[in-house]
């Protein structure tokens, strides 16, 4: 209750701010959210100059939908929906373009929408429905853009090969790891100190080869917060970072302490 009560202290501060620089807040477009995965949460009636404010299940912030327990469902079937819509105006529109140019538009109106802050929500393992829903548009676009509607099991693969798409997943993977290398050079503000202080430090180490314990990696992806950016950027990817950097200097080492 005290932590309620120092919200509300919290929120009444604005108000007030408000009121001293002739300004004001609409109460009635000011909302709540709780953030939890617990069945039964502590309610408070929280309230902006005597207007009780609204407490919401799920809220669209900077195009991300996000839910009072982080369940990425909702935002991945809008963005799907949304995908699919802008799908059927190509095929209205471009049905007798050349198939450089629906792959092209492909790429620049349906994959953005797709992938929009894919880094925030890329769905867990433990979601792979939400990972199929995203492949099923690039694959039913795959099959507009070549006008190839055969739907035998193996035809899918050739499709996507011809067309040189790689898989969303993989896609997402990628722009994790982006995000994550901004964040070790200090151009993305990324919380790294929170994450395994050592591990970083020893990744700004340029030396050639990298020989991880199995014990650390254990210790790494069994964490609370295994499944969220950066452990996930970190563990997913280092057997294919260190497969190639013993491939290229066999000779030098760097152990990772645990």
């Amino acid at each position: 209750m005290e932590d309620c009560l120092q919200l509300q202290a919290d929120i009444n501060k604005p108000g007030e701010w408000a009121n001293t620089w002739g300004m004001r807040f609409q109460p009635t477009k000011c909302n709540m959210m709780t953030l939890t995965r617990k069945k039964e949460t502590i309610r408070f009636d929280y309230t902006l100059k005597n207007t009780k404010l609204e407490f919401l299940t799920s809220i669209k912030y900077l195009g991300v939908n996000i839910t009072h327990g982080l369940n990425w469902s909702k935002h991945v079937n809008e963005t799907c929906n949304k995908a699919y819509k802008t799908l059927g105006l190509l095929k209205r529109n471009l049905s007798l373009c050349p198939q450089y140019v629906r792959l092209q538009a492909y790429k620049g109106l349906i994959r953005p929408i797709l992938e929009y802050a894919s880094t925030a929500w890329d769905p867990h393992q433990l979601y792979l429905h939400l990972q199929d829903q995203l492949e099923r548009v690039q694959k039913r676009s795959a099959r507009f853009i070549t006008s190839n509607y055969n739907f035998d099991p193996e035809s899918m693969s050739d499709i996507l090969d011809e067309l040189k798409l790689p898989s969303l997943k993989e896609r997402i993977k990628q722009n994790r790891l982006i995000i994550f290398c901004k964040g070790l050079n200090q151009k993305a503000a990324l919380p790294l100190d929170l994450h395994r202080p050592r591990l970083l430090k020893t990744i700004y180490e340029k030396h050639a080869q990298c020989t991880i314990s199995t014990k650390f990696m254990q210790k790494l992806t069994c964490s609370n917060t295994a499944s969220s950016l950066i452990p996930s950027a970190i563990g997913t990817t280092f057997s294919r970072i260190q497969s190639t950097i013993l491939s290229a200097a066999p000779d030098r080492s760097i152990l990772l302490p645990i």
